[in-house]
């Protein structure tokens, strides 16, 4: 793999995009590589609040969509503890998926709704109930392709 193929080519009209410049999730605007140093580094639990902006849900309605147990989390954040490995998966599968929904939409309100908005694709439910495994997830990214690249479902 070379560095270039490490990179994300985040642009939009020729622009870089920094979805999460300045916050805990900066190394989702980077490479695969970054991504998974940072996981396996252990995720601030900060970033809980971070991705709940971005996608304009409520932490409790976050939490639900990915399905993960809201007293455990918040008892994390509440100690200043690091995320779980399974806490941390979804959370940066949500900033991810996000992040390309932004570049492939080129918006990122176009992005938040997109991804609350029940598509007929998807079975009618919207794309972020789907982040909760990597199967749903894969789902998600496969309709964005479709967008990007103009198949029709």
């Amino acid at each position: 793999m070379t560095a270039e193929t490490r990179k994300s080519s985040s642009t939009l009209a020729g622009r870089d995009v920094r979805i999460f410049r300045d916050t805990p999730l900066s190394f989702v605007d980077g490479g695969l590589v970054s991504m998974i140093e940072h996981q396996r580094a252990g995720l601030a639990s900060g970033v809980v609040g971070v991705i709940s902006r971005k996608l304009d849900l409520s932490v409790d309605a976050l939490l639900a969509t990915l399905k993960l147990p809201r007293s455990t989390v918040k008892a994390r954040q509440a100690s200043g503890k690091n995320l779980s490995e399974q806490e941390a998966e979804r959370m940066v599968r949500a900033a991810r998926i996000f992040k390309r929904a932004t570049e492939v939409l080129e918006d990122e309100e176009d992005a938040r709704s997109w991804l609350k908005q029940p598509l007929r694709a998807l079975g009618g439910e919207p794309p972020l109930s789907f982040l909760d495994t990597d199967a749903g997830y894969d789902m998600v990214e496969d309709e964005l392709k479709r967008i990007e690249y103009g198949i029709v479902a």
